[in-house]
């Protein structure tokens, strides 16, 4: 009796270990997996977006022949335009370089309302915009003769800028080519009474950036 006793038990002992065993083979494995890291599945979506997103810029959609020196051909003539003036057209573009070699679309312009005019080229790039030299637009002294104007300034507006400053109820009684008291060239407009042929003659120097009276002369911006 006692030894069918003694194997019962030795067999509930082995079922007790078994048991436990199994509790702490699946105790281990929710442990594991509770501690391993979990797959980034969104890792390379979010790259691929970010990539996308940084491949976009202003001129997406728009053909890669139509982009050139970094900007776009539209934007390059917008550009030549509103340095030309609004009286210009864009009549041809083409892709070159500027004098100095830098990459540049070449934006040719003509006065809007005369297609006998002639065509000035500006060069157009992300970084700048200028008239390629000799190719200038026609400027406010187009057509008057070159000794006419000097020190950056016509004659005549010389002649107008000198009598504004001193006065209406004076007039030109001379001009010369010269220079003004500190050496830079001026216009030298001689300026007298209207109504007194024996009053005194005045000088007023006019440059394109100055216009001054000589010393003693009256001059309504001091005496008034």
């Amino acid at each position: 009796m006692k030894r069918i006793i003694s194997i019962v038990l030795i067999l509930v002992l082995a079922l007790a270990l078994v048991a436990c065993g199994g509790d702490k083979t699946d105790g281990n494995d929710e442990t594991k997996a509770a501690t391993e890291p979990v797959a980034d599945t969104t890792s390379g979506t979010e790259t691929e977006n970010d990539t996308a997103a940084d491949t976009e810029t202003e001129y997406s959609g728009i053909p890669d022949d139509k982009i050139y020196a970094d900007i776009w051909e539209q934007t390059a003539i917008n550009e030549a335009i509103a340095r030309a003036g609004e009286d210009y057209k864009c009549v041809g573009t083409e892709k070159g370089t500027t004098p100095d070699g830098l990459e540049a679309w070449i934006i040719s312009l003509q006065k809007i309302d005369d297609d006998t005019a002639p065509v000035c080229k500006c060069c157009v790039s992300g970084k700048f915009c200028y008239f390629e030299e000799g190719a200038e637009p026609e400027t406010e002294y187009a057509g008057i003769p070159e000794d006419k104007i000097y020190a950056g300034i016509w004659e005549q507006s010389a002649i107008n800028e000198a009598i504004t400053r001193i006065g209406d109820d004076y007039k030109c009684v001379g001009t010369e080519k010269g220079k003004d008291p500190d050496g830079l060239e001026a216009w030298i407009i001689s300026l007298q009474k209207t109504d007194d042929e024996t009053a005194p003659v005045y000088k007023c120097y006019v440059g394109d950036k100055f216009c001054y009276l000589e010393e003693g002369a009256p001059d309504p911006l001091i005496n008034n």
